[in-house]
């Protein structure tokens, strides 16, 4: 509805019908407003105004200290076009010492450890959108800087500790990991400077160059 709510039926396939209600408003509308993006180039108008209410709500409830909602809840507003440097801003605040990002609960109830990295992901590609408009460093309200590069380094080392022989914990875990390192390698890939390689060959007949 009008204000970012989702009526859900009673069946719970795969544990999806027992997120609590604003995790799962905010993966429905974090993953409707990026299929929207991706084929439309934009979400319709009657999405955005239900996706503005959304991000209201849950950025000014409880659930702002949670990283998964913050992480789909900033993945919203780049999706729309929306600002979202109050939202991007609020997620970075929550990460750890490690470079990870914890959450309280996510869209299949995972366990602690695949929730840290389902959060850690949502965070890794937040930053990467961010840092592909060219805008490396942040300011927040507090005057204090924020190096979205070093941060996003953080992020990417500890999900990849997380990997046991290619999977990093569960399916919806792993999907997501995979999903932002490759968003990020491929961000680094466009942000590398040209250059020139300077090649020497060598003659294996005589040994010289």
């Amino acid at each position: 509805d009008v204000s970012g709510s989702f009526q859900r039926i009673q069946i719970s396939m795969d544990s999806f019908g027992r997120a609590p209600a604003d995790v799962a408003d905010a993966y429905i509308m974090y993953s409707v407003c990026k299929a929207s993006k991706s084929l439309a180039g934009a979400p319709p108008n009657r999405l955005l105004d239900s996706a503005k209410h959304l991000v209201e709500r849950l950025v000014k409830g409880s659930q702002s200290s949670d990283a998964y909602v913050m992480g789909l809840v900033t993945g919203v507003t780049q999706s729309c076009g929306f600002s979202g440097d109050r939202e991007l801003l609020k997620l970075l605040k929550l990460q750890r010492e490690d470079g990870s990002f914890q959450a309280k609960a996510s869209i299949t109830m995972s366990g602690e450890k695949d929730r840290a990295a389902e959060a850690t992901a949502l965070a890794l590609m937040a930053m990467t959108e961010k840092l592909s408009t060219g805008e490396k460093v942040m300011k927040d309200l507090d005057g204090s800087v924020v190096n979205l590069e070093v941060m996003a380094a953080k992020t990417l080392q500890f999900l990849g500790k997380q990997s046991v022989n290619g999977r990093y914990g569960a399916t919806q875990s792993t999907v997501l990991t995979l999903e932002a390192v490759l968003r990020f390698r491929e961000y680094e890939a466009t942000d590398a400077p040209s250059g020139l390689f300077h090649v020497e060959m060598k003659d294996l007949s005589t040994g010289k160059e």
